[in-house]
């Protein structure tokens, strides 16, 4: 819940007769949340959509903004950061600091030092965005920077705190720079193709962990991944039965666009909550051992 005491002071930068003109935002979901769809209805998170930058009517927002749930402050330009600064200043005082949301695409990294104080940030295609700016985000246990192309390893080392990190096509992540985000327990490195056996080492401890369109990876590289409890190995073409030996510990595994896995490969995966496997064009269902309460 938050507080009282800086509650009001959100609602009161809240700019209630202007968000007409370029919509109410939509609450995104969990930065590494996987929810629960039937086959038919898999597909792209919106956390992997691009957005846009917003229409050049945004000027006039000097002030942040909330989330209709009023849970999370929505920066639309760079306008409102010494606001945002306050606010969250005051929010340190009490027990909930908010997350928040740059909507301007045109963030730099000198424009981070107002958000040192955030512990949830999205920061998502800010292309002016790299590594140094990183050195602001130091107080951050949550941190999205999908298609910040900018980003590698030398600022990653900044995010020690962080515990659930988005590197999502952030093509620049080198297999060394794994080593920097060794603490997380939440990793998203979808689309990062460079990635090798090598990085994956230091992965060991993540819980869970978005490999979606890592085309490079192969069966027996999911040996680093047998604490992970939530795994997506979707668009994964070299996977195939041998590697789920590996992860049979996942409560849930995306496997959709994995032409490689067949029915006898699910025996490995008895122990899963939800199995997703979309598009997959050897499982046939004729030996199906999944419970009623499990998903294909």
């Amino acid at each position: 819940m938050i507080s009282v005491f800086y509650r009001a002071a959100l609602i009161s930068a809240l700019v209630v007769s202007q968000v007409g003109a370029v919509g109410t935002p939509e609450r995104v979901d969990d930065l590494m949340g996987t929810r629960v769809y039937g086959a038919s209805s898999l597909g792209a998170s919106r956390e992997d959509e691009p957005r846009q930058a917003l229409p050049s009517e945004t000027h006039q927002y000097a002030e942040p903004v909330l989330d209709t749930n009023c849970t999370k402050i929505i920066m639309i330009t760079k306008a409102s950061l010494p606001q945002l600064s306050k606010i969250l200043k005051e929010a340190t005082q009490g027990k909930y600091i908010p997350p928040v949301q740059c909507l301007d695409l045109t963030v730099t990294n000198d424009d981070l030092t107002f958000l040192a104080l955030a512990t949830d940030v999205d920061l998502s295609n800010c292309q002016e965005i790299t590594g140094v700016g990183l050195r602001f985000l130091k107080r951050a246990k949550r941190v999205n920077l999908s298609n910040c192309q900018g980003i590698t390893g030398v600022g990653l080392r900044f995010l020690k705190r962080a515990k659930r990190v988005n590197l999502s096509n952030c093509q620049g992540i080198t297999d060394a720079d794994l080593n920097t985000v060794n603490g997380a327990i939440g990793l998203n490195l979808s689309k990062c193709t460079q990635l090798s056996n090598k990085g994956f080492k230091f992965l060991t401890g993540v819980k869970t962990l978005k490999l979606s369109r890592c085309t490079q990876i192969e069966d027996s590289w999911l040996k680093f991944f047998a604490n992970a409890t939530n795994i997506d190995l979707s668009h994964c073409p070299l996977i195939t039965d041998s590697g789920l030996t590996f992860i049979t510990s996942a409560r849930t595994v995306n496997l959709s666009h994995c032409p490689g896995i067949t029915d006898n490969g699910l025996r490995f995966l008895l122990g899963a909550k939800t199995v997703k496997l979309n598009h997959c064009a050897q499982i046939t269902g004729k030996n199906f051992l999944f419970s009623p309460t499990q998903q294909r």
